[in-house]
């Protein structure tokens, strides 16, 4: 057998083995590294929603303890579209309204996050006193038994009909709908009454239901 075409069959095994190892390693450390690359955003939007905490009780501090109200209206005379615009001269950017995992995007001016409240009313929540869009105070809160959602990653529920964004208030209200943004629309991360930020699970965030003492979404004050 001639020497160089012996050399060229063992560089090309050699080729070979190293793809074939290549490829087993890549199957092995990519689960692994899409885990920590999601887990690096869920601490990212955690952040947000900690910079949004605080936005809150800067705006509270400075509107006789109440929250911002969900939807579009004007204050002093400046128009606002949702919650998130009353409070974003607080946080200092609007980016932070967009969480990085969001699968309808996060460019700047799109936003991930709704306030807790019903746009029909019905319950209180902190943004809906009981109605549409009156929110409640901040000392309101030490009423509930338990800790309660202030703000939380959207559902993918009403998207067809377009994203939530700064200039609009589309999916403004979580409406008592939990979060479907992370591990694959599994959990999402909520901002607590406690300035707490929380991962929780989709199918645990309405056990036990609103209105009953220790759910997350809802005063109970019986």
């Amino acid at each position: 057998m001639n020497p160089s075409s012996s050399r060229r069959a063992s560089t090309l095994v050699e080729l070979l083995v190293t793809i074939s190892i290549i490829a087993i390693l890549a199957a092995i450390l990519g689960p692994s590294l899409s885990t920590a690359q999601e887990s690096s955003r869920i601490a990212h939007c955690a952040n947000n929603l900690n910079q949004i905490g605080k936005g809150l009780q800067m705006y509270a501090d400075a509107n006789k303890d109440f929250l911002p109200k969900m939807f579009s209206g004007t204050e002093g005379g400046v128009t606002y579209a949702s919650w998130a615009n009353r409070i974003v001269d607080f946080v200092g950017s609007p980016n932070i309204f967009a969480c990085m995992s969001d699968p309808a995007g996060h460019a700047p001016g799109d936003r991930t996050y709704s306030a807790n409240g019903q746009s029909g009313g019905g319950n209180q929540c902190p943004f809906s006193d009981g109605n549409q869009d009156k929110p409640m105070r901040m000392g309101d809160l030490d009423f509930n038994q338990g800790d309660i959602i202030l703000v939380g990653e959207r559902s993918s529920e009403g998207l067809g009909s377009g994203r939530g964004t700064m200039s609009n208030d589309k999916l403004a209200s979580l409406d008592l709908t939990p979060g479907e943004i992370h591990r694959r629309g599994k959990s999402a991360n909520y901002l607590f009454g406690s300035m707490a930020v929380k991962l929780i699970k989709t199918q645990d965030a309405l056990t036990p239901a609103p209105g009953v003492k220790g759910n997350y979404w809802t005063l109970v004050t019986q």
